[in-house]
């Protein structure tokens, strides 16, 4: 590999670290809410799901913050208003209800804070009968 393409390379990651630690620093908010994912994906319709928001590791005075949360179809999945996370925590976790549906459904669980908005999509299917026994009544 040419030196000065290697060279180049490493002073573009110095740049770009220092930049990204300059927008964090001067952005707190970036620093503190870094993602959502919902877990199990799928989920059969009215069994119980889970969230989770966690922050950003960049961040090293790890704050108290909340998320706000919502469910783009409240008829298939809801979720608490909001969830809070605590000082030093790395994360929270959060219950999400579903609802028994005809056909499988994709519902967007949204997380706001502090100017930031994360998303994660959870697909909920239909609870199918699949196995039936028929006892024979007495007479």
């Amino acid at each position: 590999m040419n030196p000065w393409r290697s060279a180049h390379r490493r002073f573009g990651m110095l740049v770009h670290t220092f930049f990204l630690s300059w927008v964090l620093y001067s952005h707190p908010a970036l620093a503190q809410f870094a993602s959502l994912v919902v877990s199990p994906i799928p989920v059969k319709g009215g069994n119980p799901s889970s969230g989770g928001v966690f922050r950003s590791i960049l961040n090293p005075n790890r704050p108290s913050f909340d998320v706000s949360l919502s469910s783009s179809n409240t008829d298939v999945a809801t979720v608490p208003p909001s969830v809070a996370v605590s000082a030093n925590t790395a994360g929270a976790n959060f219950t999400i209800t579903t609802f028994p549906v005809e056909s499988t459904t994709e519902v967007t669980i949204t997380g706001m804070s502090g100017g930031t908005t994360r998303q994660d999509i959870l697909t909920v299917l239909p609870y199918f009968l699949t196995d039936l026994e028929v006892v024979p009544a007495s007479l």
